[in-house]
C-alpha cells in the first residue's frame, strides 16, 4: 500500500512540474548598426516572425527598441527559442548582436543607413 502511494505521489508530482507552458526570460542585444527607425523597423518585423517571443494582451510582440542606446530587448519563451537564436536572427539580417557577426550578404542588401 505504502509502495502505491509512493508511486503516485511521485506521479502526481512530475505531471504538475511538467505542465509548465511558458518560461519568460529577456534578452539585451546591443546592435551598433542601429541607426535609425528603418533599422529598427527592419529588426522588429524580424523578430515578431520568430518563434518564441511573447506577446502582451493585445497580441503586440514584446520587443522594445532604444535607438539611442543602440539596444534592443525581447521578451521570450525559453521553452520555445533561446537568446542565441534571437541574436543570430538579427545577425541573419546584416546587424552585429552582441558578439554574433552580422551575415556579410544580407548586410550589404541593408538600406545605407543600417550598414
Amino acid at each position: 500500500m505504502k509502495r502505491i502511494v509512493f508511486i503516485s505521489a511521485c506521479l502526481l508530482m512530475v505531471v504538475c512540474c511538467s505542465c509548465r507552458k511558458t518560461r519568460p526570460r529577456e534578452v539585451r542585444v546591443i546592435v551598433p548598426e542601429l541607426n535609425g527607425p528603418v533599422c529598427a523597423e527592419l529588426i522588429r518585423e524580424a523578430l515578431v516572425r520568430s518563434d518564441g517571443i511573447l506577446r502582451d494582451t493585445n497580441n503586440v510582440a514584446r520587443v522594445v527598441i532604444d535607438l539611442e542606446k543602440k539596444l534592443v530587448v525581447v521578451q521570450y519563451d525559453s521553452l520555445r527559442t533561446a537568446n542565441k537564436n534571437i541574436e543570430h536572427d538579427i545577425a541573419a539580417l546584416g546587424f552585429s548582436a552582441n558578439d554574433i557577426p552580422p551575415n556579410a550578404d544580407a548586410r550589404a542588401r541593408l538600406p545605407p543607413d543600417c550598414r
